[in-house]
């Protein structure tokens, strides 16, 4: 890469390198370092002694500053004269003090607004109407992985804002083969290969949906977003509040969760419920082919920044995807199966092993509602204590460890808002509190299974009221 340096301090020498550098730009089309050296005239932060260097270090370099400078050539070379001097001058001091006075005549911001602009103002993302009913010939069988990629297909045609960045979503289609043959089909603007850097790529979509775009971010694992952690809970989460409501980032994050294919410690954690900590995110977790489909295009319609959270072992599952499939509630929690002896509460990947075991245990006369939360953040607790009020148990399946867990939370506002209600005490399913192991068995010994689920609803049952 062609590089060059540069005084910093000097603005004629930072424009005519600049200029250098953008005329190479256009020539070549290649990129160009451009590095400006600078001295730093304030602390690191209020609280900062500067010990490390002396008063008369700092008195030479603000000689050398860009705007004494400046102003010294402008005066050499005739381009501004004294009296001109005076007025800027004058005219800077007079906004300053006006500022000032301003900033001292105003009031400090009432306590009742401490939550505001933590996320959108306007109306959370409302449930879509019902679709009008289509014959069984109109809805086609789909995997998960299709589904996604329908939904990304169908954002991509109809919003020129909309593109999708990430490791290897291009010409390679993607780690888990959602995005193949969208870079033939959109082209390189639009599905962006991005370098091994999570945290450059990931500030890279958020700045994106800052300026106006519609970006969807995919991090290859769960895993891997904590390198770009910085930038989804410094940046992404709190920009609209630090703002004070002046901007908004809706970016659309995914990323692959969970254990099963025998990725290891470093790719098979489920790590959503720390998400799910954070305030301004909206945290999903599709499980269903429908909510694979839907729930991507309605968090794109969302103002604020959407993670959503895709098990690795749903991606081959198969379903029913209706031709005019369209976005979904984001909003709520469903019930998948009623019941009216235990409320069944979990998310993802285990959804369709806390089904399974409620089909098992319905056969030996326990009726399980199960619950599919969907939405981590902000948490449908209607739908939960309604389901609690009714059955009086409840187990919560989670793939993640119980210390801390998202397991825990629920069955702390499950305590606060529905003690009375229960009829045995809260119990929770969690995966064990180990780095997931590679080797098959140990895998599948340390997260929830069918077995498991079965003999914790009956140690459950088992408890007297």
């Amino acid at each position: 890469m062609t590089s060059a340096a540069v005084d910093g301090m000097d603005v004629t020498a930072v424009e005519g390198a600049g200029r250098q550098a953008l005329d190479h730009i256009a020539k070549t089309g290649r990129p160009f370092l451009l590095e400006c050296r600078t001295y730093r005239f304030r602390a690191h932060s209020m609280f900062d002694a500067q010990l490390y260097r002396d008063k008369e270090e700092v008195a030479q370099w603000r000689q050398k500053g860009p705007i004494v400078r400046f102003q010294n050539w402008l005066e050499q070379n005739q381009l501004l004269h004294a009296e001109e001097i005076e007025e800027i001058t004058a005219e800077v001091d007079r906004e300053i003090a006006e500022a000032v006075a301003f900033a001292e005549a105003g009031t400090d911001e009432p306590v009742e607004t401490l939550t505001r602009h933590v996320v959108s103002d306007e109306p959370p993302v409302a449930p879509q109407p019902a679709p009008k009913p289509v014959p069984d010939s109109a809805a086609r069988k789909v995997t998960y992985r299709e589904a996604v990629k329908t939904a990304i297909t169908d954002a991509l045609t109809r919003d020129d804002r909309v593109f999708l960045m990430g490791e290897d979503v291009g010409k390679y289609g993607g780690c888990y083969a959602v995005s193949k043959g969208l870079f033939n089909q959109f082209g390189g603007d639009r599905i962006r290969d991005t370098p091994l850097s999570e945290s450059g790529f990931t500030g890279a979509g958020i700045g994106a949906a800052i300026a106006g775009m519609r970006p969807i971010v995919e991090v290859m694992t769960v895993n891997f977003s904590l390198l770009a952690l910085d930038q989804i809970l410094n940046t992404a989460a709190t920009f609209r509040h630090m703002s004070n409501n002046q901007f908004g980032v809706p970016v659309v994050i995914r990323m692959a969760t969970g254990a099963g294919k025998q990725l290891a410690a470093q790719h098979s954690h489920s790590l959503e419920g720390w998400y799910a900590h954070i305030p301004g995110l909206r945290v999903l977790t599709p499980a269903t082919i429908e909510d694979a489909h839907g729930m991507l295009l309605s968090a794109l319609e969302d103002p604020d920044p959407v993670l959503i959270f895709e098990n690795v072992m749903l991606y081959n599952t198969e379903g029913q995807l209706r031709e005019n499939a369209g976005p979904v509630d984001i909003n709520r929690a469903a019930v998948r199966k009623p019941g009216s002896d235990i409320s069944l509460i979990t998310y993802g990947g285990s959804l369709f092993k806390t089904l399974e075991a409620a089909r098992l245990l319905e056969q030996e006369g326990v009726s399980a509602e199960v619950i599919d939360l969907r939405v981590l953040r902000p948490l449908d607790m209607d739908t939960i204590l309604a389901s609690v009020t009714k059955t009086h148990r409840a187990l919560i399946v989670d793939e993640g460890w119980k210390s801390g867990s998202l397991a825990a939370e629920i069955g702390m506002r499950l305590a606060e808002d529905a003690f009375f209600e229960l009829d045995a005490p809260l119990a929770r399913l969690c995966s064990a509190e180990v780095p997931i192991p590679y080797a098959r068995h140990l895998e599948q010994a340390a997260i929830p299974q069918v077995d498991k689920i079965v003999a914790a609803v009956k140690s459950v049952m088992e408890q007297q009221p």
